[in-house]
């Protein structure tokens, strides 16, 4: 087998500054990507479990190997997760049943001039009856009063059948109440059911591939061929058939980005791998000199739940987990060390590790020395600049500082 290129450790940073490098791990969220495929036969149909090595295996076929059991990559903040939960209420089966008779009905007491379905079948049974003297036929008349009678033995008898059913009953005595009155023709418009609930989350990345020497074979294999094989992998179905006739699913997937999000019942519904980027840079020789790749995720269950314990559910979506990676975030990834300075105490603030880090909008003063013609020159250049993340009052309180106390470089 051929030597195999390794891939860096985070696809999707910028080339390597020791400068800045470890302020741009900083500003780019980091998103980990797990393979896996589904196991056995569970209550939820199936469930994922890691997939790394099968994954490793069909990566080193292609040529390239990566470290650790995910593969992480660093994306553009341009399209932020948003998640959307929804719930469904439509018309029970009681009112679209009432409703059409209510139609049906309508139609009829409006030509018999009758407000309600007793006033209507009185109407009915009298002009029965009518016939039956007119015609010298007794019999329609008795038949008339005969299902006029019944009628009502049957009214009274469920009355009595149905109080005596509790809860049960008075529920089909109301039922036949509002029948009637559908009957009638009355619209009625009851309460909507609920019938379902959603959960829609937009996780949609941008990875921006770059390639600091295009025209190095070895450097755009190691950041753009590499990178794109990798991603790709995790997307496209597999097949053990040599023409490819016959194939299978691809990977599914377990994503997290700390403090962000973490679903482990995912899949990649799309991507789009645009050669160049948004700004189609390329060499002379026509070798990438970035490629933007657009991933979108979904989640393979429609609904988020809570349980009743508060914990977490196993295998799907639960708002414990969600909330619990809400609160978790990651350490700042500049530590006080990589700044090679011993800056002012104001300047920095104390994370939950008890770590000194420099606030972010103060990090592009680390630049001033402790040569005071320098200091105010570079204090000057920076007050004349149109910089809104950089506050004006926090450049005037530093220029006061360092008026009176020198970094010690």
């Amino acid at each position: 087998m051929p030597q195999l290129t390794a891939l860096p450790d985070v696809l999707g940073l910028p080339p390597s500054n020791p400068e800045t490098d470890s302020i741009l791990k900083s500003a780019f969220p980091v998103m980990e990507i797990i393979p896996s495929s589904s196991s056995s036969f569970s209550q939820n149909l199936y469930d994922l479990t890691p997939d790394v090595e099968t994954y490793k295996s069909l990566l080193n076929k292609h040529g390239f190997s990566m470290n650790g059991n995910s593969l992480k990559v660093a994306f553009i903040v341009d399209n932020f997760p948003t998640d959307t939960f929804s719930n469904f209420y439509a018309e029970s089966f009681l009112g679209s049943g009432l409703q059409v008779l209510s139609d049906e009905a309508s139609q009829i007491l409006q030509m018999m001039n009758a407000r309600s379905g007793t006033e209507a079948a009185g109407k009915i049974l009298r002009g029965i009856s009518a016939v039956g003297k007119a015609t010298g036929a007794p019999w329609l008349s008795n038949v008339a009063a005969s299902v006029g009678n019944f009628g009502g033995e049957v009214a009274q008898k469920f009355k009595e059948i149905t109080g005596n059913l509790g809860d049960f009953g008075s529920f089909l005595q109301k039922t036949a109440t509002m029948a009637n009155r559908a009957l009638g023709g009355g619209r009625i418009d009851l309460p909507q059911i609920w019938k379902n609930s959603g959960f829609s989350p937009s996780y949609t990345i941008t990875i921006r591939l770059f390639n600091p020497n295009p025209g190095s074979a070895e450097v755009t294999r190691k950041y753009i061929v590499g990178p794109i094989c990798a991603i790709l992998l995790l997307a496209l179905p597999r097949t053990a058939d040599e023409k490819g006739v016959f194939y299978t699913w691809p990977f599914f997937q377990q994503i997290r980005v700390p403090g962000l999000l973490n679903l482990p019942q995912a899949y990649i519904g799309n991507i789009t791998v645009i050669k160049g980027g948004d700004q189609q840079i390329i060499s002379y020789k026509q070798n990438l000199a970035m490629c933007d790749i657009r991933i979108e995720f979904g989640c393979l269950f429609d609904t988020m739940v809570t349980t009743d314990s508060g914990n977490k559910t196993t295998g799907r979506p639960s708002l414990k987990e969600y909330i619990e990676e809400l609160e978790s975030g990651r350490d700042v990834p500049v530590p006080v060390t990589s700044l090679g300075v011993n800056p002012d105490p104001q300047l920095f603030t104390t994370n939950r590790s008890s770590r000194s880090t420099v606030e972010p909008e103060l990090l592009r003063l680390r630049r001033i020395t402790s040569n005071s013609s320098r200091q105010v020159q570079e204090v000057a250049d920076i007050l004349a600049e149109a910089n809104p993340r950089v506050p004006e009052q926090d450049i005037k309180d530093y220029s006061t500082i360092i008026a009176n106390q020198s970094l010690a470089f």
